[in-house]
């Protein structure tokens, strides 16, 4: 059998098109295909920290410093002797960075801070509104005196000196060493317990936990004439 030489072209070039077309083919399904190692998952640690997050912290200079602590509703976690440190929507690194500052301003010449975070709140975390509560009263030498409704996680508690943290801190001129606790007893009375928040604030004596109700009195300070 003869062909002749422009159908001959003509087979050459439709085999050349179908060619083509199926490397092309080829091509778009080896791009579309994921490659492995490469598929994108969400990492705990590259998340900024969340209200709810459960951070532990270790401090190579003061072992004093090193706890676990939740982050609080107002993004902050209440280390004793330190105060407030805001840390939410940091990075651990970014956190670990702001706690080394702030003890350094205050408390320490030189920290060497390692942060962890252990536990991770999820997006069906309580609400505060629904978190449970603790009534606490603080009255004399604090800046925010008056009553205090503060969120106590599943399992935990609330100490002394850390509600008056909450209350914003000691006022100038209290008294640390002579503050108590007006505690009901049943019916009107209350026992009085003895609080020395200097002691408790240089960690020289272990912090009290507080029940509903207990109210915390700091005196003023009594200067000789």
């Amino acid at each position: 059998m003869t062909f002749s030489l422009r159908a001959i072209q003509s087979i050459a070039l439709l085999l050349s098109f179908v060619g083509c077309a199926g490397d092309k083919s080829a091509r778009n399904i080896s791009f579309a295909a994921p490659k492995m190692g490469q598929i994108s998952r969400p990492v705990i640690e590259n998340q900024g920290i969340k209200v709810g997050d459960t951070i532990e912290l270790f401090i190579m200079e003061d072992s004093s410093f090193n706890g676990v602590y939740k982050v609080r509703e107002k993004g902050d976690i209440i280390i004793p002797k330190v105060g407030r440190i805001v840390i939410a929507n940091l990075s651990v690194e970014s956190a670990q960075a702001r706690i080394k500052q702030t003890l350094e301003s205050s408390q320490l010449t030189s920290a060497t801070v390692i942060a962890d975070r252990i536990s991770s709140a999820t997006a069906t975390a309580v609400s505060f509104e629904e978190t449970p509560k603790l009534l606490v009263y603080l009255t004399g030498k604090v800046n925010r005196p008056g009553q205090h409704m503060v969120a106590v996680g599943e399992g935990d508690s609330v100490s002394a000196y850390e509600a008056v943290l909450i209350a914003g801190g000691i006022a100038p001129f209290a008294d640390e060493r002579d503050a108590y606790i007006l505690r009901r007893a049943g019916g009107m009375s209350r026992n009085k317990i003895h609080l020395d928040l200097r002691s408790i604030r240089q960690g020289k004596a272990p912090d009290v936990p507080l029940v509903n109700g207990d109210m915390i009195c700091v005196p003023e300070r009594r200067f000789a004439l």
